[in-house]
This record gives C-alpha cells, structure tokens and sequence, in this order.
C-alpha cells in the first residue's frame, strides 16, 4: 500500500491516546537513564567529572551520528514489519538493553567501565532516535496533510510526557531508596522495573497502528525511499528554516538534559536533602501536567511560531531569575524551574509538526520528498542537547567545587547561579530565532501540505495509468 493511499485514511480518535499511553510507557522507562545517569557514574562508578566529560561526550558524539542516519535509514529501508512499524516493535527491546546496561556497576577496570558506558549509551540513544523518527513519521501517515490531526497528536504526546514525570517523580526515588535501604543497588532493580513499562507501552503502540501501514513490495521503486543519500543531505543542508529551527532546539535540548544531569546534585549537595529531589520532581511535574492539559489548546489556537515564542520569553525570565535569587534556598529553585516546565508546555505542543511543517516546505520547494529525513532531525536537536550539556554538566560542577571524593560543593551559590544564567542564556538565544529567523507560518504549513498531497495524489494516478 502507498503512503500516499495511507495518508488518506483520516485520523482514528483512539489513535492520539494510544500515543500517550505509548509515551507515558517509554518516558518512564527512559526515567532513569534521563535524570541519574551522570549521578551514578561519579556516585557509583566512581568516575571524576572529568572523565564523567570525556566518556559522556565520546558516548554522545557517537549518538549523535547514529541520529543523523537515522533518518536517511529509516526513510530508504524497510523491514517486514513496514517502515515505520518495525521500528516501534524492535526499538524498545534494544533502549532497554542499553539503559540497563549504563545501570550495573560491575567490578571490572575503570577503562572497561569506559567502554560499557559507550555501549549502553549506543544501544539507548541509537534506538530512541530510529524510534523517535518513526512514531514522528507516522503521524504524517496517520493525519495525513491535517494540521490540526496532526497537533492533536502531537499534544497528547506531550501530555503523556508530562504524566509520566509526574508519575516517575512520585515514585521513582522512593522506590530506588526502598531498595538501596535493603542492600540492593536500588537503581539497577528499579531500571530493570522501568524498562517492562516502556516495552509494554511501545508495544500496543505498534499493534495499534497497524491499519496505517503495512508492507509494500513496491517501496523501493516509489516515494521517498528511492531518493539518494546525497540528495537527502544537499536538500536538508539548503533548507534554511529547518536549519534555524534546528539551531533554537539545540539550545533548548541542551538545557533541558543540563537541568536533568545536574538536578540530584542541587538537592545533594546544595540543600542536603538527596529525597527532596522527589518533591522538585512533583512539583514541576504537576505544574507541567496542568499546563499541557489546559495550556496545549491555547497553543494550537496561538500557532506553532507564537507558541515557541511564548515560551522563549517565560523560560528566559524564569532561568534568569533562577539564577539571580536561588542562592543556597532550594525552593527559590524549584518555583522558577517549575514555572519553565510550564512555559514549555507551549513550544511541546507543537515541536514535532515544525519538522513536518520544514518536511512539506522542502517538498514544496524542491519536489524531493525527504521528509521522513528532515523529521529526523528534530531528534538530532536532541542529541546535540545531550553532547553539549555533557560539557555543561561537567564545568557547572568544576565551577561549583565539586569533588566526588570529598563529596562536597565548595560554592554551592556560585553553583546554582550558573545553572540559571547558563539556562536564561540559551532561551534568549532560542528567541531570537523564533522572533527573527524561522518564516513559516501556519497559513502557509497548510498550504504547502495541500499542494504537496495533490501533487502526490497525481503522480500516483500517472503512475497507475
């Protein structure tokens, strides 16, 4: 079956749930990984943040390449599970084996703690990315040139992100403490629990978009799966809005896992309170679940453009603020940072159809049907995110004093002034794209969508013909 007959079949009410329930699975698979795992490889392993530098950036530099070829993989290659299908089955199996992989503290040599870093951290960020450019495509399959399916989709992803933090920061360090106070290495046992949620999840997710795509034993003589690797890169590379728009969510990916690396060491080692980190993740989440359910209809009406806006002004208030009055309180830190995680309701709501939007403008304008590729690059953003806040997460803890062997932060204000100004800095810069750079608007996505499926829809009668 066409893509393009696939893309005709209308969206199925269910199909948004089905995606946040996926979501909600995955997210708090990925939980530990996501907020523990530059803690316990100094905590832990006993790694100094030096080498926490060097093995991370190796570790996520190599992500990083996989994510970029993902795209042009998944766009050219198709399994018997179909394009997209095959990834959202075998996908999860091989997050876990690596997520769990960075979680056991073997006795064995410190290079060779070295090398299990580098290959669990292939295995979890190399299959989220085939993951993510999957479950992103197929909600161009699903809601076809729909702007308003496709948001409607995209909004309850966000929402079951945010639902999974707040059920993770319920629960996931209580239950990594209960196990940790009965002899047991509480992170390891709680990954292992994690990762049968975020399978599961992935699972009905695949068995559920079944309808939409299926095997075509034409796919390599038709659509975006003939085209060439150097035409993919030449195209993307002359794409001027997606550049831009990849630019501003590499700053905003680069705090989001900064702020996630360095949080247990704020409730640490600035307040001394390890298990308050349950609260500031109970907070923020809650704030963050209230806002995606009651902000993401605000959003869809304001347009993706005044939405990312929106949030670039609240988040670059908040970080700054963050970093001017929180001194040593940490609960100055948790209501800016909790107003941030709001404010990102906005931008979430719409982040993944940007790339769809940047897809259709390059079809648009070129007549190359790449999209699969450019939709691809909103997780190479991501990674990106990763490989600089790597570097951050190490010279913030260099500037703060820190020392794993003492286990002290000799500047605890200097610490959490940094982390602030750091964060606002990167938004600003966010906002000027937003405010100067990216072009397209609403009223233009959807025109490029429309031409682009009737164009679409011709070639394929011509074909047949």
């Amino acid at each position: 079956m066409s893509d393009l007959i696939e893309e005709k079949k209308g969206l199925d009410p269910k199909i948004p749930y089905v995606f946040m329930i996926a979501t909600i699975c995955q997210a708090i698979g990925n939980n530990i990984a996501g907020s523990y795992i530059n803690f316990y490889i100094t905590e832990r392993m006993l790694i100094s943040t030096t080498m926490l530098a060097v093995v991370m950036s190796t570790s996520r530099m190599g992500d990083l390449l996989l994510g970029m070829v993902s795209g042009g993989i998944v766009q050219k290659l198709q399994l018997k599970k179909g394009q997209y299908r095959s990834w959202l089955l075998y996908g999860p199996f091989l997050v876990s084996f690596g997520t769990t992989l960075l979680f056991i503290n073997f006795p064995i040599p410190e290079f060779a703690k070295y090398v299990q870093i580098f290959i669990g951290y292939m295995f979890y960020g190399g299959a989220m990315s085939f993951m993510q450019v999957s479950s992103n495509s197929m909600i161009r399959k699903i809601a076809g040139p729909d702007s308003d399916a496709r948001m409607s989709i995209t909004s309850r992803v966000v929402q079951g992100m945010n639902l999974s933090r707040l059920l993770t920061s319920l629960t996931v360090i209580n239950i990594i403490l209960y196990f940790e106070g009965r002899g047991m290495d509480g992170y390891t046992t709680t990954q292992l629990i994690c990762i049968t949620i975020g399978i599961l999840g992935y699972t009905q997710l695949y068995r559920s978009t079944g309808q939409y795509e299926s095997y075509d034993p034409n796919f390599k003589s038709s659509g975006s799966g003939s085209v060439k690797t150097s035409t993919m890169v030449a195209s993307t590379l002359k794409n001027p809005q997606l550049l831009f728009l990849m630019i501003g969510d590499t700053c905003r990916s680069t705090v989001l896992t900064t702020l996630s690396g360095i949080a247990m060491y704020v409730f640490t080692y600035v307040a001394g309170r390890p298990a308050m980190m349950a609260q500031y993740l109970s907070i923020s989440a809650i704030l963050a679940v209230a806002s995606s359910f009651l902000l993401a209809p605000l959003a869809r009406k304001m347009g993706k453009r005044n939405s990312g806006r929106l949030t670039a002004v609240i988040c670059t208030i908040s970080y700054f603020c963050m970093g001017l009055f929180t001194g040593t309180n940490p609960w100055v830190y948790i209501i800016f940072f909790s107003i941030s995680s709001a404010g990102i309701t906005f931008i979430g709501t719409v982040a993944a159809t940007l790339y769809l939007d940047c897809g259709e403008y390059q079809l648009h304008e070129t007549g190359v049907d790449n999209r699969t590729f450019t939709v691809s690059m909103f997780g190479v953003t991501t990674k990106l995110g990763f490989f600089f806040s790597s570097v951050l997460v190490s010279w913030l803890l260099e500037s703060g004093g820190y020392s794993a062997v003492e286990r002290v932060m000799a500047n605890p204000a200097r610490f959490t002034q940094m982390i602030g100004f750091i964060a606002g800095s990167f938004y600003a810069v966010y906002g000027v794209i937003m405010f100067f750079f990216y072009k397209i608007s609403d009223d233009k996505a959807r025109e490029y969508a429309a031409e682009n499926f009737a164009m679409l829809e011709k070639k394929e009668a011509e074909q047949k013909a």
